[in-house]
């Protein structure tokens, strides 16, 4: 039985952006649900006073939603825009 672990974490990230891109926003859940942890523990190792870590979150990944369509499926989207 494969378990979420055992997986690539990119091919979920790739079949989800694809959902999102034929109109299934939800699927959107799959990319927030992978970075939202690693995303905020970065952000709050930062240290910036009075930062509110959710909010800086939560404007990255409505950033990210809405340039889904600059994602190249099959490169690593952790990566993604730092070019």
């Amino acid at each position: 039985m494969t378990t979420i672990e055992d997986q690539d974490p990119n091919l979920d990230i790739d079949d989800a952006i694809r959902r999102v891109r034929s109109g299934d926003n939800a699927a959107f859940e799959v990319v927030v649900r992978t970075f939202a942890r690693p995303l905020r523990g970065w952000l709050a190792s930062c240290g910036l006073p009075g930062v509110d870590v959710d909010d800086v979150a939560q404007r990255n990944f409505v950033a990210a939603f809405t340039r889904l369509d600059d994602y190249n499926t099959g490169t690593n989207f952790r990566l993604q825009g730092r070019e």
